[in-house]
């Protein structure tokens, strides 16, 4: 198959026909422009997705475990590594001031409400923000003011997802009242479509991975470098290989270039998808209203990860290389108000888990 050539004739020339590279196949299927503006909309850090919690996101998650029992998605994505659950302290001494009112209404023991608070409680984080510059956080106040501190750390952790069913958050530009389900499907859908881009991506590298230790498997038995195993082998495949009939040697090269076809078709699908789920993971996201500062930067980093950070290994593993110092790291971790020493050396954590904020052994 040859192409146009940009003089308007076949780029066709004695025995060269010119091809697209498969590479600029898969990048013609890819909206490049649309991630361009998306990305600068939702600036994500890297990690695991974060959702910040309302009282609403309990009443609904109440409802669904009274009537059909186990963990809502959100919990069970959070549970399983894909998203991470945080909640605004004054959100949380709200939603106990409220609990009686959620009982009374779903016709139910306020203790039953506890004991369900207290079953999720290990994926949940209780966070203290201080108050930040954003007009969507002061339209939400205007409409009802429990809700600021909600909307201000959505605002804070943009983009994100703002699991409510509550409409007074409309002006947080999200989706109500079905947000919340379709944040969750979307995150899950994206993890998924992001391993399935990393295994495709990985696959050529296992054979060369193989070949490479049984090379020094080898190596280690006969007393020689590795590579010399190598490259020998290569120069025994090669011989055998001109040795073949024509007709073999156009068969091995056909199959060859088949494998390589059908392997850029899957890389392809797999972008494709993994592009779509991004897309529906933004749609549901509170979007970032302005560039990230270096403290924004930092603190969005540590709450995606799963575990306590260092500065050391923020820098290096968070994608803060080349942007931001370690030492800069290291002063916003110690004195941004939401972070919190945790044991080990020098590890910090964005809030504190709700189960060790309520006590639980």
């Amino acid at each position: 198959m040859s192409m146009e050539s940009p003089f308007g004739e076949k780029a066709s020339y004695a025995r060269f026909t010119y091809r697209a590279p498969k590479w600029q196949s898969i990048l013609d299927r890819i909206d490049v422009e649309a991630l361009v503006f998306e990305w600068r909309r939702y600036d994500r850090p890297s990690g695991l997705y974060v959702a910040t919690l309302d009282t609403s996101f309990f009443y609904s998650g109440f409802q669904s475990a009274i009537r059909w029992g186990g963990f809502p998605k959100s919990i069970e994505a959070a549970r399983d590594g894909v998203v991470r659950l945080f909640m605004a302290e004054e959100t949380f001494l709200e939603l106990i001031d409220i609990l009686p009112e959620f009982a009374e209404k779903l016709r139910v023991e306020e203790q039953l409400l506890k004991a369900i608070v207290s079953e999720w409680s290990p994926w949940i984080w209780i966070v203290n923000l201080y108050d930040i510059d954003d007009p969507r956080v002061d339209r939400v106040t205007e409409r009802h003011y429990a809700d600021r501190p909600a909307a201000r750390l959505a605002a804070f952790l943009s983009p994100c997802f703002l699991l409510t069913t509550d409409k007074d958050f409309e002006a947080m530009e999200v989706k109500i009242p079905c947000q919340p389900i379709f944040a969750i499907k979307a995150a899950v859908q994206a993890k998924g479509s992001e391993a399935a881009v990393q295994v495709m991506g990985a696959a050529p590298a296992v054979p060369a991975l193989a070949v490479w230790e049984g090379a020094k498997w080898g190596g280690a038995k006969l007393g020689v470098h590795p590579l010399l195993l190598i490259i020998v082998a290569i120069a025994l495949g090669y011989a055998v290989y001109r040795f073949q009939p024509e007709d073999r040697q156009a068969r091995i090269r056909s199959a060859v270039k088949e494998g390589g076809r059908v392997y850029m078709n899957a890389l392809g699908s797999a972008l494709e998808k993994h592009q779509l789920a991004e897309r529906a993971v933004n749609a549901q996201s509170v979007p970032r209203l302005s560039p990230h500062t270096p403290e924004s930067r930092v603190i969005g980093e540590l709450a995606r990860q799963n575990e306590p950070m260092s500065a050391q290994r923020l820098y290096g593993e968070a994608n803060l290389r080349n942007q931001i110092s370690v030492r800069r790291i290291r002063e916003v971790l110690r004195c941004h108000e939401s972070t919190r020493k945790c044991p080990g050396n020098g590890q910090w954590s964005f809030g504190i888990p709700l189960d060790e904020y309520l006590g639980a052994p």
